[in-house]
C-alpha cells in the first residue's frame, strides 16, 4: 500500500557495537588525598577479544592480529575495611591496532609491559573522561565509566566500558625501598569487561 505524503519511513539508528577485552593494569599510590584517601595513578592495557570486534561499525582494518586499548588514569581511592570507592579525576585512552605477536606481562615492579615485536601499529580511536567511580566490596572491584571517542579530531560517539576485577585478580605492590612493608599500589590482571561503542547521532 503506498504511503500518504506525510508518512515516513523510521530514521535508521546507528549500530551500537559491544566487544569483550581483559585487564592488566599497575594502579600506584602517589600520596595521600583529602579525608583519608589515597591519590593514584592507573596505567593499564586491555587487549580486545577480535572475535567479537567483527563487523562492527569502528572500521577497525582488515588483516590486523590484534587490538588493544592502553589507558592512564589518575584519581582518588577511599577504603573503609572491605569496602570502598576509587574516583577517578581524569583518564585518557588510544584504541590501537597492531599487526605482529605480542603479549601483555607483569614485570617485578607490577608495571605492564609489552613483550613480542609488533610490526606494525595503528591508531583506531581515542578518548577520555572528566571523571568516573569503580566500587570496592567484598567480591573484588567494579563499575562502569563512559568515555568519548574520537578519530582524529572529530568525536564518533561514547564508549561505555564495564569492568570487573575479583579478589583472586587483584595483588598488591610493595616498591618502597626504604620500608618494604608498605603497601605502594596494586596490580589487576585479566578480569571481566565489556565496551559498549554508541555511535554519534546525525
Amino acid at each position: 500500500m503506498p504511503k500518504s505524503a506525510d508518512q515516513s519511513s523510521p530514521t535508521p539508528q546507528p549500530q551500537q557495537l559491544q566487544f569483550s577485552l581483559t585487564d592488566e593494569a599497575d594502579v600506584t599510590f602517589t600520596g595521600l588525598a583529602a579525608d583519608y584517601g589515597i591519590n593514584f595513578v592507573d596505567e593499564g592495557y586491555m587487549p580486545v577479544n577480535m572475535k567479537t570486534l567483527s563487523g562492527g561499525p569502528l572500521h577497525v582494518p582488515g588483516g590486523l592480529d590484534g587490538v588493544y586499548l592502553h589507558y592512564t588514569g589518575v584519581g582518588e581511592q577511599y577504603v573503609d575495611g572491605a569496602n570502598g570507592t576509587i574516583n577517578y579525576t581524569g583518564l585518557t585512552y588510544d584504541l590501537v591496532g597492531y599487526k605482529g605477536k605480542i603479549s601483555f606481562v607483569h614485570d617485578s615492579s607490577g608495571a605492564v609491559v609489552i613483550t613480542g615485536q609488533p610490526k606494525q601499529t595503528f591508531e583506531i580511536a581515542h578518548g577520555g573522561m572528566d571523571s568516573g567511580k569503580l566500587v570496592l566490596d567484598g567480591t573484588g572491584v567494579g563499575g562502569t565509566v563512559n568515555v568519548s571517542v574520537l578519530i582524529g579530531n572529530q568525536q564518533v560517539g561514547t564508549m561505555d566500558i564495564a569492568v570487573h576485577h575479583g579478589l583472586n585478580e587483584i595483588g598488591p605492590l610493595f616498591n618502597n625501598p626504604y620500608d618494604p612493608t608498605m603497601q605502594t599500589g596494586l596490580t589487576l590482571e585479566q578480569g571481566q569487561v565489556t565496551a559498549t561503542f554508541y555511535p554519534k547521532v546525525a
